[in-house]
């Protein structure tokens, strides 16, 4: 069985990520709400269906992503982002 591979690369995230950290003054973290800004900071292509996600820039690099708990396995691969947070809907 092939294992799946994320669809952006690590670099690409990263490379996002730093993208809305450097534009931070005095904030300490960005807080990206909606689907579509979280996929784009997280890389994680969730299925939404009216799910709420959530990923959080920290400008120390403790980035954490707040999903529902049955997408754990998928942000495993997906996603860099390693400090996972889920809930149960």
């Amino acid at each position: 069985m092939k294992i799946a591979s994320p669809i952006f690369t690590a670099e690409e995230i990263c490379r996002r990520q730093s993208a809305v950290i450097n534009k931070l003054n005095e904030e300490d973290c960005f807080i990206a709400l909606s689907f579509h800004n979280s996929y784009y900071l997280s890389g994680l292509p969730m299925l939404q269906w009216g799910r709420f996600a959530a990923t959080i820039l920290f400008k120390d690099g403790r980035h954490v992503l707040i999903i529902p708990e049955f997408e754990t396995g998928a942000a495993a691969i997906e996603s860099p982002i390693t400090a996972i947070h889920t809930y149960r809907d």
